[in-house]
Protein backbone atom coordinates (compact mmCIF):
# COMPACT_ATOMS: atom_id res chain seq x y z
CA UNK A 1 0.00 0.00 0.00
CA UNK A 2 1.50 3.44 -1.09
CA UNK A 3 1.00 6.25 0.75
CA UNK A 4 0.39 9.31 -1.92
CA UNK A 5 -1.04 12.76 -1.15
CA UNK A 6 -3.22 12.92 1.36
CA UNK A 7 -4.03 10.09 3.68
CA UNK A 8 -7.34 9.91 2.48
CA UNK A 9 -6.04 8.49 -1.15
CA UNK A 10 -5.25 5.22 0.77
CA UNK A 11 -8.36 3.42 0.34
CA UNK A 12 -8.21 1.40 3.91
CA UNK A 13 -7.88 5.15 5.24
CA UNK A 14 -10.61 6.07 3.57
CA UNK A 15 -13.05 3.03 4.36
CA UNK A 16 -12.29 3.38 7.90
CA UNK A 17 -12.64 7.34 8.11
CA UNK A 18 -16.05 6.64 5.92
CA UNK A 19 -16.91 3.92 8.61
CA UNK A 20 -16.10 6.12 11.27
CA UNK A 21 -18.03 9.12 10.38
CA UNK A 22 -21.15 7.06 10.47
CA UNK A 23 -20.57 4.69 13.42
CA UNK A 24 -19.30 7.24 16.03
CA UNK A 25 -23.16 9.42 15.84
CA UNK A 26 -24.91 6.46 15.42
CA UNK A 27 -23.12 5.06 18.83
CA UNK A 28 -23.78 8.33 20.74
CA UNK A 29 -27.63 8.28 19.48
CA UNK A 30 -28.12 4.58 21.14
CA UNK A 31 -26.29 5.55 24.15
CA UNK A 32 -28.54 8.11 24.78
CA UNK A 33 -31.64 6.23 23.64
CA UNK A 34 -30.45 2.83 25.45
CA UNK A 35 -27.53 3.47 28.66
CA UNK A 36 -27.59 0.17 29.59
CA UNK A 37 -27.16 -1.59 26.44
CA UNK A 38 -24.53 -4.52 25.92
CA UNK A 39 -25.96 -4.34 22.19
CA UNK A 40 -26.36 -0.56 21.90
CA UNK A 41 -26.32 -1.52 17.62
CA UNK A 42 -28.82 -4.37 18.04
CA UNK A 43 -26.47 -7.60 16.49
CA UNK A 44 -27.92 -9.97 18.36
CA UNK A 45 -31.29 -8.74 18.58
CA UNK A 46 -34.22 -11.24 16.54
CA UNK A 47 -30.63 -11.85 14.94
CA UNK A 48 -31.70 -15.88 13.53
CA UNK A 49 -34.67 -14.11 11.92
CA UNK A 50 -33.29 -10.71 10.70
CA UNK A 51 -30.43 -12.88 8.93
CA UNK A 52 -33.11 -15.44 7.26
CA UNK A 53 -34.95 -12.10 5.91
CA UNK A 54 -32.31 -10.79 4.86
CA UNK A 55 -31.02 -13.41 3.49
CA UNK A 56 -34.48 -14.34 1.37
CA UNK A 57 -34.76 -10.55 0.39
CA UNK A 58 -30.94 -11.12 -0.80
CA UNK A 59 -31.53 -13.75 -2.62
CA UNK A 60 -34.90 -12.23 -4.58
CA UNK A 61 -32.74 -9.49 -5.22
CA UNK A 62 -30.05 -11.58 -6.71
CA UNK A 63 -32.66 -13.44 -8.91
CA UNK A 64 -33.71 -10.32 -10.47
CA UNK A 65 -30.51 -9.52 -11.46
CA UNK A 66 -29.34 -12.91 -12.89
CA UNK A 67 -29.61 -11.42 -17.00
CA UNK A 68 -26.73 -8.92 -16.40
CA UNK A 69 -23.12 -10.01 -16.60
CA UNK A 70 -21.07 -9.46 -13.26
CA UNK A 71 -17.31 -8.28 -13.16
CA UNK A 72 -17.14 -9.22 -8.98
CA UNK A 73 -14.29 -6.40 -8.19
CA UNK A 74 -11.74 -8.12 -6.08
CA UNK A 75 -10.00 -4.70 -4.54
CA UNK A 76 -9.98 -4.08 -1.06
CA UNK A 77 -11.35 -0.56 -1.42
CA UNK A 78 -14.37 -2.21 -3.15
CA UNK A 79 -14.79 -4.79 -0.40
CA UNK A 80 -13.90 -2.72 2.68
CA UNK A 81 -15.46 0.67 1.89
CA UNK A 82 -18.32 -0.11 -0.73
CA UNK A 83 -19.46 -4.04 0.12
CA UNK A 84 -18.98 -4.09 4.23
CA UNK A 85 -18.28 -1.06 5.99
CA UNK A 86 -20.12 1.81 3.89
CA UNK A 87 -23.32 -1.09 4.86
CA UNK A 88 -22.84 -1.38 8.30
CA UNK A 89 -22.29 2.00 9.23
CA UNK A 90 -25.10 3.06 7.25
CA UNK A 91 -27.48 1.27 8.51
CA UNK A 92 -26.34 1.47 11.82
CA UNK A 93 -27.02 5.03 11.67
CA UNK A 94 -29.81 5.31 9.30
CA UNK A 95 -32.21 2.72 10.97
CA UNK A 96 -30.80 1.69 13.95
CA UNK A 97 -29.92 5.02 14.95
CA UNK A 98 -32.32 7.82 13.52
CA UNK A 99 -35.51 5.25 13.41
CA UNK A 100 -35.22 3.97 17.04
CA UNK A 101 -34.14 7.85 17.81
CA UNK A 102 -37.11 9.42 15.85
CA UNK A 103 -40.19 6.95 16.52
CA UNK A 104 -39.33 7.80 20.56
CA UNK A 105 -41.15 11.23 19.24
CA UNK A 106 -42.88 10.85 16.06
CA UNK A 107 -44.53 7.99 14.28
CA UNK A 108 -42.77 5.34 12.60
CA UNK A 109 -43.80 5.70 9.44
CA UNK A 110 -42.33 9.44 9.47
CA UNK A 111 -39.48 8.20 11.34
CA UNK A 112 -38.74 5.95 8.12
CA UNK A 113 -39.80 8.26 5.57
CA UNK A 114 -37.19 10.61 7.69
CA UNK A 115 -34.27 8.32 7.87
CA UNK A 116 -34.93 6.98 4.06
CA UNK A 117 -34.74 10.66 2.87
CA UNK A 118 -31.54 11.29 5.12
CA UNK A 119 -30.04 7.95 3.81
CA UNK A 120 -30.95 9.50 0.38
CA UNK A 121 -28.93 13.22 0.98
CA UNK A 122 -26.12 11.85 2.65
CA UNK A 123 -25.18 10.13 -0.88
CA UNK A 124 -25.06 13.29 -2.87
CA UNK A 125 -21.96 14.46 -2.12
CA UNK A 126 -20.33 11.73 -2.95
CA UNK A 127 -21.83 12.16 -6.28
CA UNK A 128 -20.69 15.57 -6.98
CA UNK A 129 -16.99 14.80 -5.84
CA UNK A 130 -16.89 12.03 -8.34
CA UNK A 131 -17.80 14.31 -11.41
CA UNK A 132 -19.31 11.08 -12.78
CA UNK A 133 -23.05 12.12 -12.47
CA UNK A 134 -25.11 14.72 -14.38
CA UNK A 135 -27.77 16.62 -12.10
CA UNK A 136 -30.66 14.36 -14.09
CA UNK A 137 -28.86 10.90 -12.97
CA UNK A 138 -28.46 12.61 -9.68
CA UNK A 139 -32.13 13.31 -9.32
CA UNK A 140 -32.99 9.79 -10.66
CA UNK A 141 -30.75 8.51 -7.90
CA UNK A 142 -32.10 10.49 -5.13
CA UNK A 143 -35.32 8.82 -6.29
CA UNK A 144 -33.91 5.38 -6.06
CA UNK A 145 -31.87 5.80 -2.64
CA UNK A 146 -35.16 6.89 -1.04
CA UNK A 147 -37.02 3.80 -2.11
CA UNK A 148 -34.12 1.68 -0.99
CA UNK A 149 -34.13 3.43 2.26
CA UNK A 150 -37.69 3.24 2.58
CA UNK A 151 -37.61 -0.71 1.64
CA UNK A 152 -34.07 -0.76 4.14
CA UNK A 153 -36.44 0.91 6.92
CA UNK A 154 -39.21 -1.60 6.40
CA UNK A 155 -37.42 -4.25 6.84
CA UNK A 156 -35.62 -3.37 10.12
CA UNK A 157 -39.00 -2.03 11.36
CA UNK A 158 -40.95 -5.53 10.24
CA UNK A 159 -37.72 -7.25 12.15
CA UNK A 160 -36.53 -5.55 14.84
CA UNK A 161 -33.10 -6.84 13.11
CA UNK A 162 -30.51 -4.94 11.79
CA UNK A 163 -29.58 -8.17 9.62
CA UNK A 164 -32.85 -7.92 7.68
CA UNK A 165 -31.64 -4.38 5.93
CA UNK A 166 -27.60 -4.94 6.39
CA UNK A 167 -27.54 -8.05 4.22
CA UNK A 168 -29.59 -6.86 1.43
CA UNK A 169 -28.07 -3.53 1.77
CA UNK A 170 -24.27 -5.11 1.27
CA UNK A 171 -25.59 -7.10 -1.31
CA UNK A 172 -27.23 -4.25 -3.89
CA UNK A 173 -23.78 -2.38 -3.39
CA UNK A 174 -22.07 -5.61 -4.70
CA UNK A 175 -24.50 -5.94 -7.48
CA UNK A 176 -24.53 -2.25 -8.06
CA UNK A 177 -20.20 -2.33 -8.59
CA UNK A 178 -20.45 -5.49 -10.26
CA UNK A 179 -22.50 -4.68 -13.04
CA UNK A 180 -21.14 -4.60 -16.60
CA UNK A 181 -23.19 -1.72 -18.50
Amino acid sequence: MKFVGAPFDVPLIRALARFAIFAFPAYALMAKLEPNSADRFAFKQNAKHGLFVGALVSLVWGFVHLNYDFDIPWTIHAWLNVILLSPIAEELLFRRAIIEYMQTNTKIIIAVFSSAILFALFHIPWWVISGEKTFREMGILLAIMIVYGLVFGGLYIRTRSIWSSLIPHAVNNLISISMIR
